[in-house]
C-alpha cells in the first residue's frame, strides 16, 4: 500500500470523507442494521422465575428474559425490545422476579420496578405500563376477564392489554383471581416431585440441584409437563409422569466476557471470574446449541480472569492471570495442564498465547516463553524463557518463519523455528506500545493505543533481518475506540476492537470511512475481545457475546 493511499485512508477515518454519517470525534457509525443483524447472548444459568403458556416457556434470569418455543423446540432470538425495557427500569435484572403467562393470548407479563412489561413473542411486541412501586402480584380474574390485576406500592391496579392502567379503590378478592404458578403450587399438584426432583436434577458434576431450585410452572395444556428454574443450571423440563428430566442450556456461563475463540460453527467464550463456577461456554451460530466445558482442576479458580483464548484441535489454551492452562474439550478423564512461575514461566500473569504444532509461545507480564509440545497430562511440558525480561508481551503473531512480538517498547521480530534466536526491533514501525497484532497473507496489522499500521511483509532482506518491508501508516482518531484490545485482518475486512467500540473496514474500500460499533449503543457494554468468522463476527463485552452478521462481500451490512 502506498503512502498516498494511506493519506487518503487517514482522511476517510478522521474527517469522514466518504458519504456516510459522521459523528463527533471523526469516527463513523451506520444505523442500517436489521433486527437479527446484532443479537446479544447473555448468561441465563441463574433463573429466578418461570412461566408457561400454550406455546412458550419464559425464564427470567440475571441475563434477562429467555423464551423457548415448546412446539418447535427452539429458543427464540433475544428480544432487544425486552432488554431495552429492562434497562429503562434502571435496576438489576435479578429483581425482575414477578412474572405471569397470559391465560388468553401468547404473552407474558413481567413486573419491573415502577412498571409492568408485556411481551408478545409472536409479533415481537413490547408494551411497558407504569405503576407505582414494584409489582408484587400480577394475576388474572377467573372467568375470562381480559384485564390483568397488579398489586404494587400497596394498591391494586387494573391493566388492559393495550397498556392502560387504572387504580382500583378496593382490590379484587383473591378468591376471584387466577394467581401465578409457584413452586409450592407445583408441589401441591405433583406431591411426588418434592422427593423426585433431588434425583432428577443434577449438574454436570453429578451434584443434586434440589437446594438451588427457585421456581416452577406447569404447561397449561400438559399437566405432567413441568418447567423448573434453578440457580447455576438454568431451565429444566421435567416429565412428572415418566420421572424424567432434561436441562435446556442457554446462553453463556459468564456474561462478563474475558476472551473469545472461533470454534466449529460457533464461538467459545471464557469469563472474567464473575460466574458461580469457572468454565468455557460454546454458542452455535444459530443460537440453538449451547455447551459448557469445565474441569475438576478448576475447583479453586474463583475470580480467575482470562486474557486470551485459543482453540486448537481438541484443546483450549487459556492465558489467565493465574498462569497458562490447557483444557481438553473432549473426554472427562483427560487431565488439565497448567504452567506457572513454578513451571518456568517468567510470570503468572499470561497476556498472550500462540499454540503451534511444535509447541506454544507464551507472552507474560514479565517476558516471553516457549512451552514444548506434549500431550495433555499431569506432567508439565518443559518451559524455556526467551527474553523480554521484565516487559509485558501483549501480542504475538507468526508469519512464515518469523515471530512478531508486541511489547510496550514496540514491535520486535525473531526466528520462530529457532528457540535460541535473538529478537530484533522492527524499526520504522509505530514508536509506541503495541497493543494488538493480526495478519493475513502478506499483511501485518500493528495496533497501538493511538494508531494502527499496515505492513506488507516480504522475504527477508538487508538490515536487521526484518526485510525490505513496504510501510503504510494510518494515524487513526481513536477517541471513540478506547484502549485497543484485539485486531483482525482477512482477505475481505480489517477490524480493530477497543474497550469503547469496534472499527471495521472493507479491504476493497479502504478509501471509505470505517464503520463503528459503539459500546453503549450498537454494543451493550465495554468491549473485551473480537473474533471474525466467514458469516458472523463475535464481539465479547462485559455483558455478553454479540453476534454480528457479515455482509456477503464482507464487512457489516
Amino acid at each position: 500500500m502506498s503512502r498516498s493511499i494511506a493519506a487518503l485512508l487517514l482522511c476517510a477515518v478522521v474527517t469522514g470523507c466518504a458519504s456516510v454519517q459522521a459523528v463527533p470525534g471523526g469516527a463513523v457509525v451506520s444505523r442500517s442494521f436489521g433486527r437479527d443483524d446484532r443479537l446479544v447472548v447473555r448468561a441465563h444459568d441463574d433463573v429466578f422465575a418461570v412461566a408457561a403458556s400454550s406455546r412458550h416457556v419464559f425464564a427470567l434470569s440475571t441475563g434477562g428474559l429467555a423464551t423457548f418455543d415448546r412446539v418447535f423446540e427452539r429458543w427464540l432470538e433475544p428480544s432487544a425490545q425486552v432488554a431495552e425495557a429492562f434497562e429503562l427500569a434502571g435496576t438489576s435484572r435479578a429483581r425482575f422476579m414477578v412474572m405471569t403467562a397470559d391465560p388468553i393470548e401468547e404473552a407474558v407479563w413481567i413486573g419491573v420496578p415502577g412498571g409492568v412489561v408485556i411481551y408478545r413473542p409472536r409479533v415481537e411486541q413490547v408494551v411497558r405500563v407504569q405503576v407505582i412501586g414494584e409489582p408484587e402480584v400480577i394475576a388474572f380474574a377467573r372467568g375470562g376477564d381480559p384485564d390483568a390485576f397488579v398489586r404494587s406500592g400497596g394498591q391494586w391496579s387494573r391493566i388492559s392489554r393495550a397498556g392502560f392502567a387504572s387504580p382500583l379503590p378496593a382490590g379484587p378478592g383473591t378468591a376471584t383471581l387466577q394467581l401465578p404458578m409457584s413452586l409450592e403450587a407445583v408441589y401441591a399438584r405433583h406431591p411426588a416431585l418434592r422427593a423426585q426432583l433431588p434425583f432428577l436434577l443434577r449438574d454436570a458434576a453429578g451434584a443434586s440441584m434440589a437446594a438451588r431450585i427457585t421456581s416452577a410452572a406447569i404447561a397449561p395444556d400438559r399437566p405432567s409437563e413441568v418447567w423448573v428454574g434453578t440457580l447455576g443450571d438454568g431451565l429444566w423440563q421435567v416429565d412428572a409422569g415418566m420421572q424424567q428430566a432434561r436441562a435446556l442450556t442457554y446462553g453463556v456461563r459468564d456474561a462478563d466476557i474475558g476472551a473469545l475463540a472461533i470454534g466449529a460453527d460457533g464461538v467459545w467464550s471464557a469469563g472474567q471470574g464473575s460466574a458461580r463456577a469457572f468454565g468455557l461456554s460454546f454458542v452455535h451460530h444459530d443460537l440453538q446449541q449451547f455447551a459448557r466445558r469445565a474441569h475438576r482442576g478448576f475447583a479453586n479458580t474463583s475470580g480467575m480472569r482470562v486474557q486470551q483464548l485459543v482453540v486448537r484441535g481438541l484443546s483450549a489454551w487459556l492465558a489467565t492471570d493465574r498462569g497458562l492452562w490447557r483444557l481438553p474439550l473432549e473426554g472427562r478423564d483427560v487431565p488439565l495442564s497448567q504452567w506457572r512461575v513454578s513451571s518456568g514461566l517468567p510470570d503468572d500473569v499470561v497476556l498472550s498465547v500462540l499454540p503451534r504444532l511444535e509447541g506454544t509461545w507464551v507472552g507474560t507480564r514479565r517476558g516471553l516463553a516457549f512451552v514444548s509440545d506434549a500431550e495433555p497430562g499431569i506432567v508439565e511440558s518443559p518451559v524455556q524463557r526467551l527474553g523480554f525480561e521484565g516487559e509485558a508481551v501483549r501480542a504475538l503473531a507468526i508469519v512464515g518463519d518469523r515471530l512478531y512480538v508486541g511489547t510496550p517498547s514496540g514491535l520486535f521480530v525473531r526466528e520462530a523455528r529457532a528457540v535460541g534466536a535473538t529478537a530484533q526491533r522492527v524499526h520504522g514501525v509505530l514508536p509506541r506500545p503495541v497493543s494488538a497484532l493480526a495478519w493475513h497473507d502478506s499483511v501485518l496489522l500493528v495496533v497501538s493505543e493511538r494508531a494502527a499500521e499496515l505492513r506488507t511483509l516480504t522475504e527477508a532482506g538487508q538490515g536487521e533481518g526484518v526485510g525490505s518491508d513496504s510501510l503504510a501508516r494510518v494515524e487513526l482518531a481513536f477517541a471513540e475506540l478506547g484502549m485497543p484490545v484485539r485486531a483482525h485482518v482477512d482477505a475481505r475486512t480489517l477490524w480493530i476492537a477497543g474497550t469503547a467500540g469496534v472499527l471495521v473496514w472493507r479491504r476493497d474500500r479502504l478509501l471509505e470511512a470505517p464503520r463503528l460499533l459503539r459500546a453503549g449503543a450498537e454494543l451493550p457494554a465495554p468491549v473485551t475481545d473480537l473474533v471474525v468468522g466467514d458469516t458472523w463476527a463475535w464481539v465479547g463485552t462485559r455483558e455478553g457475546v454479540v453476534r454480528v452478521r457479515l455482509a456477503a462481500e464482507g464487512g457489516l451490512p
